[in-house]
């Protein structure tokens, strides 16, 4: 036809846009590299997307200065930058909503360390740098939860019927009762059944309604009669990472340094699971800090420098 079409009209620019780089995807869409920043352009459509670098947008470009594109077979575009380095955007085939401090999440923490959910559907976010947060899936919106007796290092998190366990570093323990928003704080003391430390790292209930709180410096179970802990002595001292019940009501117990325990709740009989360099199917680790059982009832032991390993029963 001898036409041309302009397939990035802009009248409200007075510049001119300086193209880089053309990369086309499929049959449809064209990504466009430009001193602007990347246009996307559907030719069926002829929509157009404009990306550009944010400040305020952790998952932004880097740069608007873009000079180079390549696709990947998981059609995920590589996309370099005059002054911002590479930048990576993945294809979309699961969309993710992002939650980080923006706009009016300012007060949110970076440092996400627990989920936990609540009976009303909610979430509760327990964070490192900022402390304790409600997130309603209905409305979208985060709320932080503010009370003098909690540390914003929050660490651990546990729901127990009406009440949210709450574990800080440094801070103490607390028990948050959710229909008054009452808090109970428990720190460390002199007497055998009080908290053994202000590190509350793990807290895990139950099936059968006990409550056991794992800190940097040993484990403890929680006397609902007298409110007060127990403190058990085969992990004295020991600084206990997480806490799991397996399908079979077995605790296993993750130590920083002392590898795993587990605890048989029919015999009550302890073991101990070491790492052994002589046996190539001992624990590979002694630093052990999270547990997992999949769908298939097996066991995975995370390790903080040599990797995960599945432990097998027989």
């Amino acid at each position: 036809t001898r036409t041309v079409t302009d397939l990035l009209p802009d009248s409200s620019q007075t510049e001119s846009i300086f193209v880089r780089n053309i990369y086309p995807i499929a049959k449809k869409t064209l990504w466009v590299a430009t001193e602007r920043g990347i246009y996307t352009y559907n030719k069926e459509t002829r929509e157009i997307q404009h990306l550009t670098y944010n400040p305020n947008d952790d998952y932004s470009l880097s740069d608007n200065a873009i000079y180079s594109l390549c696709c990947d077979k998981e059609n995920g575009m590589w996309i370099g930058s005059y002054f911002g380095g590479v930048n990576y955007c993945p294809y979309q085939w699961t969309y993710f909503e992002k939650f980080y401090p923006r706009d009016n999440l300012r007060h949110f923490g970076r440092r996400v360390r627990e989920i936990c959910e609540s009976n009303d559907g909610t979430l509760w976010i327990g964070t490192e740098d900022k402390g304790l947060f409600n997130y309603n899936p209905e409305n979208g919106k985060i709320e932080p939860f503010e009370h003098p007796a909690i540390y914003q290092n929050v660490h651990g998190l546990c729901l127990d019927g009406d009440d949210l366990w709450v574990g800080t570093f440094s801070g103490g323990l607390n028990r948050v009762n959710l229909r008054t928003r009452q808090v109970k704080h428990y720190a460390k003391g002199e007497s055998e059944n009080s908290m053994v430390a202000n590190d509350a790292f793990t807290i895990c209930r139950t099936t059968t309604g006990d409550v056991w709180i794992g800190t940097t410096s040993g484990l403890l179970k929680y006397n609902r009669s007298t409110d007060d802990f127990t403190r058990i002595p085969q992990l004295k001292n020991m600084f206990t990472y997480n806490i799991l019940e397996d399908f079979n009501g077995n605790l296993w117990f993750a130590t920083f340094s002392n590898g795993v325990f587990c605890y048989n709740v029919r015999s009550q009989q302890w073991r101990n699971y070491l790492s052994n360099e002589n046996d190539s199917t001992s624990l590979p680790y002694n630093k052990v800090i999270s547990i997992y059982e999949d769908s298939r009832k097996r066991l995975w032991f995370m390790t903080l420098g040599e990797g995960f390993c599945r432990y097998n029963p027989e």
